[in-house]
């Protein structure tokens, strides 16, 4: 994988190492012992940056599950793809080779969109602060780094860093050099942080954001959340609006009357652009007729079979899925059919099944009707300010997803709610954390 990354980039440089490292929760009394150590060994400031690291994983999880490390870092001037493959040691003190390559900032998401091309998707961000210290110690590299991670806590990371040519393969006398190091540190009483900060960061939003103790029933909206079916829908109506009246229907407009309720859109039009009420009808079934013929593209688009497949290990979990969508039933129907999905979703509520439309929260209701379900038990993942909307008019927890939404995520945020690139993300903290 890495070799297909360098491939791209002929100055890219690699670099290898083995990393032995031991991390440490940081209380007050810790941090100062090792403030007083490090100035007493020399160890000098080599860095103090803030950084967001984006760990991936492969489809079925293995990754988090053996600590795999997959990560793209980024400080805002420099970044970084980092792979270390499973520890050779099996506890809190971790051996694994470390393989960086630089790249440029503004190549980040070219990087991440060849991952997800290879099948690799996010995981969760971590936001840190770092402070780095270092010192050479008999030819080897010997760091200090103290970390303060967004909503999790402060840590402090011991490591050696060994050039891979000269050290693999002798991994424990490189653990014994770190066991010597921290006892000079006098760090047995410290109380160890047994996991990598991206499980620290997992756990935190499976038991905050998801309250995943009596989560039991998964809502999902459709387009925009699972497939990326919006831009699709918005050509179409584009198209055959300009097609009637010769105007051409932004981007903009499209957000702001149809993503904001149903049928916005038309009635905007008819103020504007002098469509005529009485050929609606007649106007959104050629609209859905074209967009019929860009859906069949949604079949083969890899990131909708991501989103299905991650989707079927919730159920091997015991979480109950619902589909709550106001798109057509025969849409959903043969998408998943297509895929093979047919049985998915315990329940499905489309565009027929309620008289009102969301931002109304029929939908939502009658899906925890037919569940038999418990509101409290229930977590809603919507794309737009209407499904949001829908979603808490009907007393139900919600969090956003805008990677295949054609809402801006700024707008999600608005909304005070916890929000996500991807939906893997989502699915992977609640089987994973």
């Amino acid at each position: 994988m890495i070799a297909e990354i360098e491939k791209g980039n002929a100055s890219i440089q690699k670099q290898k190492f083995i990393e032995v490292e031991e991390k440490f929760f940081l209380d007050a009394p810790t941090a100062s012992t090792i403030e007083k150590r490090m100035g007493n060994g020399g160890f000098v400031l080599t860095g103090d940056t803030s950084e967001t690291d984006d760990y991936f994983t492969d489809p079925d999880g293995r990754f988090i599950t053996d600590r795999t490390c997959l990560r793209l870092r980024t400080d805002g001037r420099h970044s970084e793809l980092t792979f270390k493959g499973k520890s050779t040691m099996p506890s809190s003190r971790f051996a694994k080779v470390e393989n960086n390559i630089p790249i440029e900032s503004i190549r980040v998401r070219n990087h991440k969109d060849i991952l997800e091309s290879l099948g690799y998707h996010k995981y969760v961000s971590v936001i840190k602060h770092r402070r780095s210290y270092g010192k050479t110690i008999d030819g080897l590299r010997h760091n200090i780094t103290i970390d303060d991670v967004e909503n999790v806590g402060s840590f402090a990371e011991f490591e050696i860093l060994a050039p891979a040519d000269k050290w693999q393969g002798d991994e424990d006398a490189l653990k014994d050099r770190l066991d010597g190091w921290l006892k000079d540190f006098d760090a047995e009483g410290w109380t160890k942080a047994d996991l990598p900060y991206r499980d620290f960061v997992a756990k935190r939003i499976k038991s905050e954001l998801f309250r995943s103790e009596r989560l039991s029933v998964l809502l999902l909206d459709f387009d925009g959340t699972i497939v990326p079916s919006e831009m699709a829908f918005y050509r179409a109506y584009r198209d055959v609006i300009r097609s009637h009246c010769g105007k051409t229907i932004s981007i903009d407009e499209y957000r702001k009357h149809e993503m904001s309720r149903s049928d916005g859109l038309f009635e905007h039009l008819q103020q504007t652009a002098g469509l005529d009420p009485k050929k609606r009808k007649d106007i959104m079934q050629e609209i859905y007729g074209v967009y019929e013929k860009h859906f069949e593209a949604l079949l083969s688009d890899s990131r909708t079979v991501s989103n299905l497949h991650s989707l079927e290990g919730l159920k091997k979990i015991g979480l109950k899925l619902a589909l709550v969508t106001t798109s057509k039933r025969r849409f959903v129907d043969s998408l998943l059919a297509g895929l093979g999905y047919s049985d998915l979703f315990e329940t499905i509520v489309a565009r027929e099944d309620v008289a009102e439309l969301k931002p109304d929260p029929a939908a939502f209701t009658k899906a925890i009707e037919e569940l038999g379900a418990k509101k409290d038990d229930c977590l809603a993942v919507e794309d737009s300010p209407r499904g949001v909307a829908a979603a808490k008019a009907a007393g139900i927890r919600c969090i956003g997803v805008h990677g295949l939404s054609l809402t801006p995520k700024e707008e999600l945020h608005s909304l005070k709610i916890p929000v996500f690139e991807t939906l893997t993300e989502i699915v992977d903290v609640l089987k994973f954390a």
